[in-house]
């Protein structure tokens, strides 16, 4: 259609055999099912209903990840306005599994609050392993010297972090303003890992979505790092 694929995705209906062969989707009741579908199953529209801890929200972006025992996931609102959470918000939720486009997500459909909870214990493994996509959804730490802050008008702050020879971004909700001191600092991060993928769902790095400010410790000033501005 005018030079472009309207279609990237489909599904033949033959209505006569999905009668002969019509049962119902078993109801996913963690994470780990959810994670643990293939992308043809995730298309299949699983019925989930979890209870979990909420780990990020960010409204405007329309970001979500939440936690139970078993993992982390990404969760999407279609078709309705952005639920009111914050993280810590212990929630039930209901929806369907879809395959996003990385990993399998949940579509949410309703999600009530149902009391607080404490954030779970990061993840703690070796920094390359984060990179590599292993700790995608996940309430993880992760450290690095920090060479940028940015806030463009109307959004939230965001840390440029160097870790070795890797970088990646960590996307601070909130309205405070970072100090410029975190420049150069050796800093340790709590927040939930998002993966970096292209088009072909493969993994090209990670990024950090963090609640607050209050999720950053600075752990020191970076030894012989030039002075850098944002």
């Amino acid at each position: 259609e005018h030079g472009a694929l309207p279609l990237t995705a489909c599904t033949v209906w033959d209505p006569a055999r999905a009668q002969r062969n019509l049962a119902p989707l078993p109801v996913l009741t963690t994470v780990s099912q959810v994670r643990g579908l293939s992308e043809d199953e995730a298309r299949r529209a699983y019925p989930v209903h979890l209870q979990a801890v909420v780990t990020y929200h960010n409204p405007v972006a329309t970001n979500t990840f939440v936690q139970d025992r078993t993992g982390g996931i990404y969760v999407f609102f279609e078709g309705q306005a952005e639920p009111v959470l914050r993280a810590g918000d212990l929630a039930e939720l209901e929806g369907f599994s879809g395959p996003g486009q990385f990993a399998p997500v949940v579509r949410g459909t309703r999600v009530r609050v149902v009391g607080r909870q404490a954030l779970p214990e990061p993840l703690r493994v070796d920094m390359e392993h984060l990179f590599a996509g292993i700790a995608d959804s996940t309430w993880v730490e992760a450290e690095g010297i920090v060479h940028s802050i940015r806030r463009r008008e109307g959004q939230n702050p965001i840390l440029g972090v160097n870790w070795g020879v890797h970088n990646f971004s960590a996307f601070v909700f909130g309205d405070t303003e970072l100090p410029h001191s975190l420049l150069d600092a050796h800093v340790r991060i709590l927040g939930v890992c998002g993966s970096r993928f292209n088009f072909k769902r493969q993994i090209l790095g990670m990024q950090l979505f963090v609640p607050d400010a209050s999720f950053i410790r600075v752990e020191g000033a970076a030894s012989q790092a030039p002075p850098l501005r944002n």
